[in-house]
């Protein structure tokens, strides 16, 4: 059997700085420590985006050192809050990595990029996202190239979760669903950017959504109100029968 761990939405800031309110260091402090008591039983180690909050070097740095230390191989897709020129300046020479196609085991994992750059603020993203006509193609290519069994990577959300949080939303989602849907061996999509632990099985598809690491929320609390002590990670374990998801709180 084959184990995993989806985790997400770090937020980190180059001062330390809190978000929200919550101490978005300590959390991610927390949660590597939860990691490293089982890090003999993981694979790999899959971040959904928003690594960062402030795009820094420092962030990416800091996150880079600490995944040096565990040592599992860990592979990241950007988020809305990320700066993609400083992670690839610090990823690319450093030890977690961004690959298409990730091989494990008997599966595949296909990592995407839904974040989309806001043309009326230099040097922001905007906080939906979309896969280019170009990323769809790549999509079903990688998808159809063989049948194995199949895991797709991406920060925003391609289905619903409910309540104030569908405003974070993959905006081309039917387009992406619609690819997936046509080949049996996709069974997993992991995404981050909801803030929020959720598993929903639609049409053979099993979406898992991580909760934050720096800060929670819920679909049926107030909007942007912060669900504390939901702050957690995914522990995935992968065969070729079945798909187990584990919710683990950082603390």
């Amino acid at each position: 059997m084959t184990h995993i761990l989806h985790i997400s939405d770090f937020h980190l800031t180059g001062t330390g700085t809190s978000i929200w309110g919550a101490d978005v260091k300590r959390n991610f402090n927390y949660a590597l420590s939860r990691i490293e008591k089982i890090r003999d039983d993981i694979d790999a180690i899959f971040i959904t985006g928003d690594l960062s909050n402030d795009g820094s070097i420092e962030s990416y740095e800091y996150i880079d050192s600490a995944f040096r230390r565990i040592g599992i191989p860990t592979y990241y897709c950007p988020g809305n809050h990320d700066n993609l020129e400083n992670m690839d300046t610090v990823f690319s020479h450093g030890y977690i990595a961004s690959h298409f196609v990730v091989p494990i085991a008997n599966w595949k994992f296909i990592i995407l990029n839904s974040v989309v750059q806001d043309p009326e603020e230099s040097g922001r993203n905007k906080a939906r996202g979309w896969l280019s006509s170009t990323s769809l193609v790549q999509l079903e290519d990688a998808i159809n190239s063989d049948s194995k069994r199949t895991a797709i990577v991406l920060h925003h959300p391609p289905i619903e979760p409910g309540g104030w949080l569908n405003r974070k939303l993959l905006d081309n989602r039917e387009s992406f669903n619609r690819i997936i849907r046509k080949y049996k061996q996709v069974k997993l999509v992991l995404f981050g950017h909801t803030h929020y632990y959720q598993q929903i099985r639609q049409d053979g598809v099993l979406y898992v959504s991580a909760s934050s690491v720096g800060f929670a929320f819920d679909k049926d609390l107030p909007k942007f109100e912060i669900a504390q002590g939901k702050e957690s990670f995914n522990y995935v374990s992968l065969d070729d029968d079945k798909i187990l998801v584990r919710n683990v709180l950082i603390k």
